[in-house]
């Protein structure tokens, strides 16, 4: 049993995207190398097939119930994980519902809503599915990983700008709080506010990397224009870590840079020290 775990889940399927395999590798290789962790293994096969509406199913499935494992034996009570795609983190946001007994709210910082159902997808890529699998909305499809789905109010959205319509109605439907990426005269407020309303003590802080402004920052998978500004990452992170129980960070969509950033590397260290 331990108090924390650094996970790394290079998942990539969930985009199809193998480019998030090599950033997942580079993030370990320049700022984790003296870092403990637990890797979850992950399958390079580049032959994806579709099953109950999922592009890769038989992979995701196995590499979620992986690294659900790893994070039951461990028993820790805080988790930084790094993936990979956006969906990597579903195992980990999963053993902190549990853990916490549905105590626990999530921010989910990204360009894109995550949450179609398999029906509702186009392109039938699970990066569009994992808030939604999470709320136990894709049918039989992660029915056995997800037994105890989690609510609409447990997740607040920041950033959200690219929403396909059906994602756009789920969320209105279900009044799951967006705020945007830009506009917001005091962000850290408006988010704690936000979080006060869940009714949740516990937090897990969701990053996928195209929530910022690609001008600030290029090296994701799905850029999208009108992000939130690099400088005012940090501050918000610094302020949820003090004034609220933070239990789990992960950050997602990295797309290998060649070198070390020092966004990159507060981020890391962000997590590491969580």
């Amino acid at each position: 049993m331990m108090d924390k775990l650094n996970l790394i889940n290079p998942q990539w399927q969930g985009g199809a995207d193998i480019a998030v395999l090599a950033g997942t590798r580079e993030i370990e290789e320049l700022y984790l190398k003296d870092a403990p962790a637990a890797r979850v293994p992950v399958s390079g096969n580049p032959a994806l097939t579709a099953e109950h509406g999922v592009l890769g199913y038989r992979e995701i499935k196995q590499q979620t119930l992986d690294a659900s494992g790893i994070l039951r034996g461990s028993g820790a009570k805080r988790v930084f994980t790094v993936g990979g795609s956006c969906d990597a983190d579903a195992a980990s946001i999963l053993y902190a519902n549990e853990i916490y007994r549905g105590d626990l709210a999530v921010l989910w910082l990204d360009a894109h809503g995550d949450i179609n159902a398999p029906e509702e997808s186009a392109t039938h890529l699970f990066y569009g599915m994992p808030v939604r699998m999470l709320l136990g909305g894709c049918g039989a499809a992660f029915a056995d990983i997800v037994p105890e789905p989690m609510a609409p109010r447990q997740f607040v959205h920041l950033g959200a700008r690219d929403l396909e319509a059906a994602e756009s109605r789920f969320m209105r439907r279900s009044r799951m709080p967006v705020i945007p990426a830009r506009g917001v005269a005091d962000l850290p407020g408006a988010i704690l506010e936000a979080l006060r309303i869940t009714g949740r003590r516990h937090l897990y802080v969701h990053l996928d990397l195209d929530v910022l402004e690609p001008a600030d920052f290029p090296h994701t998978a799905v850029p999208v224009e009108a992000g939130l500004p690099l400088s005012g990452l940090m501050p918000l992170l610094t302020a949820l870590r003090q004034k609220t129980e933070l239990v789990g960070f992960g950050f997602f969509e990295y797309i290998p840079a060649g070198a070390k950033t020092g966004a990159m590397e507060q981020l890391v260290r962000f997590g590491l020290d969580l």
